[in-house]
């Protein structure tokens, strides 16, 4: 079983009918165009190094924590101390009793209000600043990033991984669906080993009748026709990558991811937009705050030797890649 962003993925079982129907067959083109956006870490003639889906999330559990579980530890404070001292204000040895039940019924929710904004914290920090995933179109295999050191990478050849478009439940103001690629390992049984998603979701916020929903499933679909075409024919085959994720640690990268799209909502000139950016300046300022204090938290993935002498990195890329 795996967790990825307090997700948990069943292991040593076959692909779901659900999981069925939503499978992709790369064999033949899925898209009537290829796009990536905001995804792709390096590319080269020898792999293509996007992102998972865990990179858009970054710092999501540290401003749960600052947010319910200050909060909560605040509060947790305070009943103990209102259990410890009932006595002293009650009359009656009955409404101590009463205090006692009602204050520990409220500490024991409010704990657990505590707790899992732990996890949220320990699901996004000290761990590693980004995982990333290698599409080697040489020897036409998925290299995973899962640790450092010995073993820490998963293998799946390219032509037996089972991809398929994973909608998880609708959630948020927005009531919005996260969408993303997700490709699970079969072993030779076909029982799913490992699993792993490839680039950032799309969140989908139209019905599933509307001509935008279509669009925007479009768009997760021209994610893999990139991935696709890179295999099949190499970087000179796919668009050109204007802009690729930064590697670094920086506290201006932290605020270019929390104000990402920035610059098209300023270029639309539409004034609802702009009231928007405005009122959300503030708490995406925090954002990238509590994004920078994750970061610094995290270690550097290293990757093995084997790719990156066998890649042939393409330096003039890669530095583009790191320097943003």
């Amino acid at each position: 079983m795996a967790i990825e962003i307090l997700t948990r993925y069943r292991f040593g079982r076959p692909p779901t009918e659900e999981e069925q129907a939503a499978r992709v067959d790369v064999s033949v083109p899925v898209a009537t165009y290829a796009r990536v956006d905001s995804d792709v870490f390096a590319m080269n003639e020898r792999f293509l190094e996007v992102c998972d889906g865990r990179y858009v999330n970054r710092g999501t559990g540290t401003a749960i924590f600052a947010g319910a579980g200050g909060a909560s530890l605040a509060i947790s404070i305070m009943l103990i101390w209102m259990i410890a001292n009932a006595s002293h204000y009650a009359r009656q040895q009955s409404d101590v009793t009463f205090a006692h039940w009602m204050f520990g019924v409220l500490l024991i929710v409010v704990g657990g209000i505590f707790v899992l904004s732990l996890r949220a914290l320990l699901a996004d920090c000290f761990i590693y600043t980004y995982w990333s995933i290698r599409l080697d179109r040489i020897s036409r295999t998925i290299r995973v990033f899962r640790h450092n050191g010995k073993n820490g990478i998963t293998t799946v050849p390219w032509d037996s991984a089972f991809f398929y478009i994973e909608r998880k439940a609708r959630g948020g103001i927005a009531m919005a669906q996260a969408c993303s690629i997700r490709c699970h390992v079969p072993n030779e049984n076909n029982n799913v080993i490992d699993s792993f998603s490839l680039g950032n979701p799309v969140h989908i916020i139209s019905d599933s009748q509307s001509e935008r929903r279509k669009q925007q499933t479009e768009s997760l679909l021209a994610k893999l026709e990139f991935y696709r075409r890179y295999m099949n024919e190499g970087p000179c085959d796919v668009p050109r990558v204007t802009e690729f994720l930064p590697k670094n640690v920086s506290f201006g990268n932290s605020l270019r991811f929390a104000f990402d799209g920035t610059k098209e909502v300023l270029a639309s000139g539409n004034i609802f937009l702009f009231a928007f950016l405005a009122v959300a300046a503030v708490p995406n300022f925090l954002m990238a705050v509590c994004h920078y204090v994750t970061m610094k938290t995290c270690r550097v993935p290293v990757w093995p030797d084997e790719p990156e002498v066998a890649g042939g990195v393409g330096k003039q890329q890669d530095a583009q890649a790191t320097s943003l």
